[in-house]
Parts: structure tokens; C-alpha cells; sequence
């Protein structure tokens, strides 16, 4: 039987060498995995292809500015009535909305954008503005900021600079 134990002995001895790398390599393993998991359950709970997209896309310009229009009829003599027309060509929809126009101020565009009511990808959204004591002139590029939210909580952040073409009556 003495045998017996000091074999136990020998074996605990062994295990107490080992237990601190032991111990380390498990823990390394639950922060490596814990690290992991969000990743994993952010891609596999969407299926959709904006899941590529960082949390703020910086790069990204998913709104195609269709036409920014003015001065409109009828005459405003407060200042130019606008139509700007949007159209939404990533693959996700959009649920918060901003879009801004520098001149000789800023100008904020209001755009009927909702979790409720999001703009699909394809689609184009429009609306006008009366721009109070602002001015413009023909051929001459003004910042216009987009910015707002996917539906997939990504947000964008952008400033394109577009120049606003006169109205025409031809169809």
C-alpha cells in the first residue's frame, strides 16, 4: 500500500508544476473567446449584407443625390423655394435621416424617414425648402451634409459637395 501513496504523491507533486500554466492557458482561452462572441453574435443574428459595415461609416455614401433644384415656382421673395431628391442605393434601409445645405447659412432638409417609415433600398425620397434669406448662384458647388442611421443601427456621415440646377419647364 505504501507504494500506492507515494505514487499519489509523486503524481500531486507533478500536478502542482503544472496547475499555474494550466490555470493561465484557461484563462486566456475565456477572454479570447469572450472577445469573440459579440462579433459572432452580431453576424449571425443579421443576414444582411450591411452587417460589413464598421458602426460608423465614414467612407460610405449610400444616398445618391438624384436632383437639388431651384429657385422653384412661385417666386418666394423670402428666398428660393428648393426640391432636393434622394435615393437610397445601399442594401439596407434607412431609418434616420439629416441632410443640411450650406450657403450663406445652414439650411436643414426634413425628410419623412422613420424606424416606422424607413427608406428601402432603391428608393428615392424628395422634398423642398424654402431657404429664407438664402442665395445662390449658378455653377458654384455648396457642401451638402448627409448623415443618419440604418435600420441595422450602422450610422453614416458624409458631405458631398453638389451645385443646385435652375428649374426648367420643359417635361
Amino acid at each position: 500500500m505504501k507504494p500506492e501513496k507515494e505514487k499519489m504523491k509523486e503524481s500531486r507533486k507533478k500536478l502542482r508544476g503544472y496547475k499555474v500554466p494550466l490555470l493561465c492557458a484557461a484563462f486566456i482561452l475565456i477572454i479570447l473567446l469572450t472577445a469573440c462572441l459579440p462579433a459572432q453574435i452580431t453576424s449571425s443574428s443579421t443576414t444582411s449584407p450591411a452587417t460589413t459595415f464598421s458602426t460608423t461609416l465614414t467612407n460610405q455614401q449610400p444616398l445618391e443625390v438624384v436632383s437639388l433644384i431651384g429657385p422653384l415656382p412661385p417666386v418666394n421673395p423670402g428666398g428660393p423655394n428648393v426640391d432636393i431628391m434622394l435615393k437610397n442605393i445601399s442594401s439596407e434601409p434607412i431609418v434616420t435621416l439629416n441632410v443640411t445645405l450650406e450657403l450663406n447659412r445652414t439650411f436643414n432638409f426634413a425628410f419623412d424617414v422613420s424606424l416606422p417609415v424607413p427608406l428601402f433600398p432603391g428608393k428615392t425620397i424628395s422634398t423642398e425648402q424654402t431657404l429664407i434669406s438664402g442665395g445662390f448662384g449658378e455653377n458654384i458647388l455648396y457642401p451638402l451634409r448627409i448623415n443618419g442611421t440604418f435600420r441595422n443601427g450602422s450610422t453614416f456621415d458624409y458631405t458631398k459637395q453638389v451645385q443646385i440646377m435652375p428649374y426648367s419647364t420643359k417635361s
